[in-house]
């Protein structure tokens, strides 16, 4: 018993330290990576005698704050373009207001919030490209605004300093144990398409309470707004990846689609008594059985989706086949066949859209360049437009431009002699809390992390310096600190406080060639950064802040427009399924973003938003379906009817409203002609898509407990 007792102590070690060694490995080599790069960067800029090298490390230690080459290359050529298109500028400004400091400094924070609002609205690298433009401005023209003589020579050494850091990452990042983004990619996307297996297997044979369903859609579509800033960032680094571009751009879409199907059978399964769905609900637990049983880490396997595959193709030809003597529509009085037809060909289609996706899974991970066949009625997908919401983008501007303004304001008011320090931290801080899920989460850890950056600076430059001679010395003294706030980076809880760390150790320590030592200036420029930063914490706690009722209102009210724009066809017939849905999905993680006090806000609001994107995809859907099947001319006034109701609804819930919708969905599904569910001829399956969709809009117009309905508005 005495023998057995250590290895029972020292077994929870020994675990421990596997698992650092298969987690914390990886970490540690990124850590020693950073600062490999941040070390040749410096070592450079002193060798051809560049002013500021810290411009090159503060640019390598943001770059590799990313583990693939893919990402820092991406990252690198956008930051470098962003420099380039705001030191342009600030050079205009320099010219048009030279020591004028009031328009010159209402000058820079517009463009400022210009820029900001480009980062917030688009979406993956060409944000980080607005973000540089914005605050490239701030760093070369703040310090220099007074001397326009120099302030060539300013942007020159800045862009010579950028391109040294770019340079240095890329090729570190590439040539050093490199982790290749296609890798991260690849595997990412199973885990993906396996969550979406598990998520379907759910939705068909389990009931799911609200909040779960939210709960389980929200993390789908967060995890692939993660993978398509993958996708956009592994052009730039595998050919064949560049080739496959067309299918993963097809298989978000398919995924779109999928959960958006899964999502509206379930809420049309929902609404219905079981015993009036008692065949559609066994149908859809035979589905269910289909798929497999998926834990929650275990990646999708070619061989799996395959299979699954297989099995849904066969499921599809015997079901609608079961179920074709069913009636064709859903009459006024709601009777049990059409609505178990209804229920049935949302299966249906739901599972056509799961099937596809399986399919171009597989087509992409055994590198198959050729796009599968689509199934009819279904357009193909060229590229994907990522953008936000309007709204998000306009106040994280109107922050941005509020922030640098007030510091701006403060420092020509005061004299200060390190105001323009405080510029670039504001204009920094705020175009990098934009682009931040968390804003105030980030806010927070980005003012820590400048605080331990400053006072680790201060012991570097102040203790440990003076008693090194030569670079060797340099380098080992800067390593260790750089190491630790790349490995805090790399851990979810302490990304930002690492990334702010690193940032503003290199930029208060100001390690040049010579090294001066001014501990006064030190402590005045860590000061008024600090300044800046907490200057747009409060522009982001104060100026329409996120959670705010108004700003909930004005969400409501920008959905509502969004999708109206979209039923009535202003916005276009090109890939409009899929630029809805993708500014939905934007909108929905603004939405699950938002502060925990405002549980019961979020939660409506998530409502509506859900609500209007099923009922805004069946307007999309029927209006592209209808091109092909080609209805009769007093079909195509009852549709136009139809999507002026439907729009006048989602602008403004009253029962006037919701009358004239349901009376108008019920027109149009009854202009619909009969049609046999096993006839695969493109109008044929165009008709049986339509009399669905106008099923379910009226089964969700039906619902008293959905945002559309006046009941659960409480509307006159």
């Amino acid at each position: 018993m005495q023998s057995q007792a250590p290895i029972a102590v020292t077994r929870p070690w020994l675990e421990y330290i596997r698992q650092f060694r298969v987690d914390g490995g990886a970490r540690l080599l990124h850590a020693f990576k950073t600062a490999i790069a941040v070390i040749i960067g410096t070592g450079l800029c002193m060798r051809l005698e560049f002013p500021l090298p810290r411009t090159a490390m503060v640019s390598i230690v943001i770059l590799m704050m990313h583990q693939q080459s893919g990402m820092v290359i991406a990252r690198g050529f956008y930051r470098f373009v962003g420099m380039a298109a705001g030191s342009a500028f600030g050079l205009l400004l320099v010219a048009c207001f030279a020591q004028q400091p009031l328009p010159f400094y209402l000058a820079l924070a517009g463009w400022i919030g210009v820029c900001v609002w480009g980062a917030s609205y688009y979406r993956n690298f060409q944000s980080y490209g607005y973000v540089l433009a914005g605050y490239a401005a701030a760093i070369i023209v703040a310090p220099a605004w007074s001397d326009p003589y120099g302030s060539f020579d300013n942007v020159v050494c800045r862009l010579s300093e950028v391109m040294v850091g770019v340079i240095c990452a890329s090729a570190v990042s590439a040539l050093v144990f490199p982790q290749q983004v296609g890798t991260a990619l690849l595997s990412a996307g199973a885990q993906h398409a396996s969550d979406l297996i598990v998520f379907a297997r759910r939705m068909l044979g389990e009931k799911l309470a609200e909040e779960d369903l939210y709960a389980l859609h929200l993390k789908l579509v967060s995890d692939r707004a993660q993978i398509e800033a993958l996708r956009s960032a592994a052009v730039f680094e595998d050919p064949s990846l560049r080739l496959s571009n067309p299918l993963m751009v097809q298989l978000n879409r398919d995924f779109l689609d999928t959960a958006a199907s899964l999502h509206s059978l379930r809420r049309a399964l929902q609404r219905s008594d079981e015993q009036i769905l008692s065949k559609a609900a066994a149908l859809a637990s035979e589905a269910a059985a289909l798929l497999s049983e998926k834990k929650a880490a275990d990646p999708l396997t070619i061989d799996e989706a395959r299979t699954m595959h297989g099995r849904i193709v066969h499921f599809l030809k015997t079901a609608l086949r079961n179920f074709s003597g069913l009636a064709h529509t859903l009459p006024e009085d709601g009777s049990t066949e059409g609505r178990e037809r209804s229920a049935v060909l949302m299966l249906c289609f739901a599972m056509e859209d799961l099937s596809s996706y399986l399919q171009d899974f597989v087509a992409l991970h055994t590198f198959s360049y050729a796009m599968p066949e689509r199934r009819s009625g279904v357009p193909k997908v060229d590229r994907i437009v990522s953008t936000a919401n309007h709204l998000a983008a306009r106040a994280a501007g109107l922050r941005a431009f509020a922030a640098v303004a007030l510091v701006a304001a403060f420092w020509i008011a005061s004299g200060w002699t390190s105001g323009a320090t405080a510029v670039v931290a504001v204009s920094i801080t705020s175009a990098l809390f934009a682009i931040a899920p968390h804003p105030v989460m980030a806010s927070r850890q980005t003012l820590l992390g400048c605080l331990l950056g400053a006072a680790a600076a201060f012991v570097c430059k102040f203790l440990l310096l003076p008693g090194m001679d030569g670079f060797p010395l340099l380098a080992c003294t800067l390593m260790p600190f750089i190491m630790l706030g790349s490995y805090l980076g790399t851990l979810q809880k302490t990304a930002v406080l690492g990334v702010a760390f690193n940032i503003y150790f290199c930029f208060v320590g100001d390690f040049t060639n010579p090294i001066t030592y001014s501990p006064a200036a030190f402590l005045d420029q860590a000061f008024s950064l600090l300044l800046g930063i907490g200057a747009a914490a409060l522009a982001f706690a104060v100026v329409a802040p996120s959670g705010n009722a108004w700003v909930n209102r004005s969400y409501r009210q920008q959905i509502s427009r969004f999708a109206a724009g979209f039923v009535l066809g202003r916005s276009g017939e090109r890939d409009a399924l899929l630029r809805f849905e993708s500014g939905l999905r934007d909108f929905v993680l603004q939405i699950a973003s938002q502060p925990a006090q405002g549980v019961a806000e979020r939660k409506d609001l998530l409502n509506w938003t859900f609500a209007v994107l099923e009922m805004g995809r069946t307007a999309i859907q029927v209006r592209s379906a209808a091109d092909v099947a080609l209805p009769s001319q007093a079909w195509r006034i009852d549709q136009a009817a139809w999507q002026q109701a439907m729009a006048a609804l989602f602008e403004q819930v009253t029962s006037a409203r919701h009358a004239a919708a349901l009376t108008a969905t019920r027109q149009a599904l009854n202009g619909i002609p009969p049609t046999d569910p096993t006839d695969n001829s493109p109008s044929a399956r165009a008709n049986l898509r339509i009399s669905t969709w106008l099923c379910a809009t009226e089964l969700l117009l039906m619902d008293d407990t959905q945002p559309f309905h006046p009941v659960a508005r409480g509307a006159a």
